[in-house]
C-alpha cells in the first residue's frame, strides 16, 4: 500500500470530528499520517476586505463571526459540489483548495483536476458576487475576490499534537500563492503548466513574462468566461443543509428549478466554443 488509502481515511475522520464536535480538536488521529501526491491543481483565493473587517474595533465580535461563518459556508458547499479538497481557511483572507486529494479518484486526471478546480474558482467569484448584495444591504460591505492556480506535486499530511489540521506543503503550492498574490479581483490568474490544462475549455489572455516574487520570470494566463453552470441548481446547494447537499450530488435532478441564471459579474463574457467539463455528478457545458 502507497498509504493514500490510510491518508484519505484520517483525513475524513479529521473532518467529521470538526463538523461533530463544532471545533478544531481532534482526537485519536496518529502522530504523523503524510503522503506525497502528484498531479494535483492547488487554488488560493484572496477574500479583499475581510482582514480589515476582523480588525475592526467598531464591529460586534458576533457580526464578525456571522460574516466569517456566512462567507466559509458558501466556499465549502462549493467545494462539495465541485469534488474539490478544502485545506485552510484563515482569518487573513486566504482560502486553499486542492484537486487530486487526499482521493486522487475524485477528479481521477490531471486534466479533471485542472478544469475542475478552475471552474470552482470562477464559482466562488460568482457566488461572492451574490453574497456581497446580501452584504451591502445587511452590513454595508462588500468584499473582493481573486483567484491563482496552479499545478504540480505536495505533500499532504495531518499535523499536530493536540489541534490536528490537514495541510499541504510544497513548491507547487507556493506557487500558487504567487499567483493569486499577483491575480486582480475578480479574476482567475494561472500558470503556464496550468494554462496548457486548460485551454480549451476556458478563454484566456496571454500576461507575458511576469517576475514573480521567489519564483523569477514566469509565463502567465487570465482565465475567463467560465463554463456557463446551473446556477439555479447551484443556488440550491449552496443554500441546503448537508443532509440535502449530499442527497442532491447523488441525485442531480432532484432539485431542479426554472430560475433564470444571474450575471457573473467580474467574469468577462468571450466564447470559445462548446466544451464541457463533468466533475462528479454535476456537468457544466459552456454556452
Amino acid at each position: 500500500s502507497d498509504g493514500r488509502g490510510s491518508l484519505a481515511t484520517t483525513t475524513r475522520g479529521v473532518t467529521d470530528s470538526r463538523e461533530s464536535t463544532g471545533g478544531s480538536a481532534v482526537v485519536g488521529v496518529p502522530s504523523v499520517v503524510a503522503q506525497t501526491y502528484n498531479d494535483c491543481a492547488f487554488l488560493f483565493a484572496k477574500i479583499g476586505g475581510l482582514s480589515q473587517i476582523v480588525s475592526d474595533p467598531t464591529r460586534q465580535p458576533r457580526q464578525v463571526v456571522m460574516l466569517l461563518q456566512r462567507l466559509f459556508d458558501c466556499f465549502d458547499s462549493l467545494a462539495d459540489i465541485y469534488q474539490v479538497q478544502k485545506v485552510r481557511k484563515t482569518a487573513n483572507e486566504y482560502y486553499l483548495v486542492a484537486a487530486g486529494l487526499p482521493d486522487p479518484l475524485r477528479l481521477p486526471t490531471r486534466h479533471d483536476r485542472a478544469q475542475g478546480i478552475a471552474a470552482f474558482g470562477f464559482a466562488m467569484i460568482g457566488a461572492m458576487n451574490v453574497l456581497n448584495v446580501e452584504l451591502r444591504s445587511r452590513y454595508g460591505i462588500e468584499f473582493t475576490l481573486q483567484v491563482g492556480i496552479h499545478t504540480g506535486s505536495a505533500i499532504a499530511g495531518v499535523i499536530g499534537r493536540k489541534a490536528f489540521q490537514y495541510d499541504l506543503c510544497g513548491d507547487a503550492v507556493n506557487t500558487a500563492a504567487r499567483m493569486c498574490s499577483f491575480s486582480a479581483p475578480g479574476h482567475v490568474h494561472v500558470s503556464a503548466d496550468m494554462y496548457d490544462l486548460v485551454k480549451d475549455t476556458f478563454a484566456s489572455v496571454s500576461l507575458g513574462e511576469q517576475l514573480i516574487k521567489g519564483k523569477g520570470m514566469m509565463q502567465t494566463y487570465f482565465l475567463f468566461n467560465a463554463p456557463a453552470a446551473d446556477w439555479s441548481r447551484m443556488k440550491n446547494l449552496i443554500l441546503a443543509d448537508k443532509t440535502e447537499r449530499k442527497r442532491e450530488l447523488q441525485d442531480p435532478t432532484s432539485a431542479a428549478t426554472k430560475d433564470p441564471p444571474p450575471s457573473n459579474r467580474g467574469v468577462s463574457v468571450s466564447p470559445v466554443g462548446r466544451k464541457s467539463w463533468r466533475g462528479g455528478n454535476l456537468s457544466i457545458l459552456e454556452a
